[in-house]
């Protein structure tokens, strides 16, 4: 009241207001001075709007924002959500990039094609013409290597889909990145373990040939002069 009578407007002041069944509701006041001919105020118009269901759902909303951050930091993938059709329109990635490859969240929201520019290069033509196959909807799947910060190359499995609206129209794409760095290490020594088990097998099977050979000419020799 106090600003009115000095002449200012007033918006978007919250307020708790009470029923006459005791109940309580939030509301937003604006209101401006009335002048009167001498130009000083002679009064006010105050206008209240109900906002009790626009806070329920903001407070909606921020339990939902907690709980997604929560999700996108709690989960041992690196998901994110892109645009459709796009790879380089990054909307949103969880933090957990960081590790992965050495960016933030921040610096790659802030440089959406970043996120294309770290595919290795040998990787680059097959995952791009692998993403354009499914760029009308359907899931995508695939392995490739990407680039750290450091320069080092790490090893990535990439599971993403469409997510649509309820008539079906497609909104974006959702997807996450995982670290199989370790398991095609382990393949690989599991690999060749088994590449040195079979030259090993092999090898004893031709000396143990050779060894059979030898006794059934030393018994041929030894049965005849001739």
């Amino acid at each position: 009241l106090e600003a009115i009578c000095r002449g200012e407007r007033l918006r978007d002041r919250d307020a708790v207001h009470r029923n006459k069944d005791e109940t309580e509701f939030s509301v937003s006041l604006a209101a401006a001075p009335i002048l009167g001919r001498s130009g000083q105020v002679a009064g006010a118009v105050v206008t209240t709007t109900d906002v009790t269901e626009r806070l329920l759902a903001r407070a909606r909303v921020g339990e939902l924002e907690d709980k997604y951050s929560a999700l996108m930091e709690g989960l041992p993938v690196v998901p994110y959500i892109r645009a459709m059709g796009d790879r380089a329109a990054l909307i949103d990635i969880g933090p957990g990039v960081q590790d992965l490859l050495g960016y933030s969240t921040d610096e790659c929201l802030a440089h959406p094609d970043l996120f294309s520019r770290l595919l290795h290069p040998d990787d680059r033509d097959r995952i791009t013409q692998e993403a354009a196959a499914r760029s009308h909807g359907a899931p995508f799947s695939a392995e490739y290597r990407m680039l750290s910060r450091g320069g080092g190359v790490v090893w990535v499995r990439d599971e993403a889909l469409t997510v649509r609206d309820g008539r079906g129209e497609p909104l974006f794409v959702q997807g996450s990145l995982a670290d199989v760095g370790e398991h095609r290490r382990a393949a690989a020594e599991h690999e060749r373990l088994q590449t040195v088990e079979r030259a090993a097998t092999a090898e004893s099977l031709s000396r143990q040939r050779k060894l059979d050979f030898l006794a059934r000419a030393a018994a041929v020799l030894a049965s005849s002069p001739e």
